[in-house]
């Protein structure tokens, strides 16, 4: 009876310890599948989240492009407007000054020394660079161009922009370009306006040794007016070396172009 009752209770011990195994594993299972549940949802929470935080910058982008775009059109408008209403850009535009040159040029100082070529335009460069000191006269030569640079580097007044017009009246050599160039020094830049007088002796060679100093002087460029009048002789009065009215604003309009070129480059 003892050893009965010894086999009931070994088996009631098994049954609970297999009962115990049983709940023990469900319970493992329960809590691995809550714990996959509550990944898949931090996993969907988590992509929900990137999803809307994409499309919160996308839209942000987006906004910022609409406000660029916004932004650009009003400045085009704007410089369009401003464009329209300046009587010089309107005046000059069909010479190939764009707006950009007619502004700064409006600043720019400019020191010009020159004969009745550059004398005869004088309104003109003096309406594009307000800024300007120019000293032309009839009949002059290149020898008195260092002299007159001299001058007004003495007196404080010689500008990082020199613009040359010499030669119609004489010869210019190498030597002659040099005094020049000695006076205006190597941090200053030099503009030289090409000669256009046919009939004369001097006007190729003159011309030569101009476009030669452009190799031999870093601070050195040419202004070729020989080039662009040439196949225009309507432009020029009756002694095919002056230009007349509409040959002026040509004249002047290159000078203004090529220095503004080289000012903004």
């Amino acid at each position: 009876m003892r050893a009965q009752q010894h086999h009931q209770n070994h088996r009631m011990i098994w049954v609970i310890i297999a009962v115990i195994l049983i709940i023990a594993g469900v319970g493992t299972a329960f809590f691995v599948h809550q714990q996959q549940a509550v990944k898949a949802r931090e996993t969907s929470l988590s992509r929900a989240s990137s999803q809307s935080a994409s499309r919160a910058k996308a839209s942000s982008i987006a906004e910022s492009k609409k406000a660029s775009s916004i932004a650009a059109s009003s400045s085009k408008a704007k410089l369009a407007s401003e464009m329209a209403a300046d009587p010089l850009y309107k005046a000059y535009k069909k010479y190939g000054l764009t707006y950009e040159m007619i502004q700064v040029a409006k600043t720019l100082q400019i020191s010009a020394v020159g004969d009745s070529v550059m004398l005869g335009s004088d309104y003109g460069l003096k309406e594009l660079f307000p800024q300007i000191q120019l000293d032309a006269s009839v009949s002059r030569q290149v020898s008195e161009g260092p002299a007159l640079l001299q001058k007004l580097q003495a007196a404080g007044r010689l500008a990082d922009v020199v613009v040359v017009g010499l030669g119609t009246n004489g010869p210019v050599d190498a030597d002659a370009i040099k005094a020049v160039m000695d006076v205006v020094g190597t941090s200053r830049q030099v503009f030289w306006v090409t000669n256009y007088a046919p009939e004369t002796s001097w006007m190729t060679t003159n011309n030569q040794e101009i476009e030669k100093a452009a190799s031999t002087y870093d601070n050195f460029t040419v202004i070729d007016w020989a080039k662009l009048v040439a196949p225009h002789k309507d432009w020029l009065t009756a002694d095919g070396v002056h230009p007349e009215v509409n040959g002026q604003a040509w004249y002047y309009t290159l000078i203004v172009k090529t220095v503004m070129a080289k000012v903004l480059k």
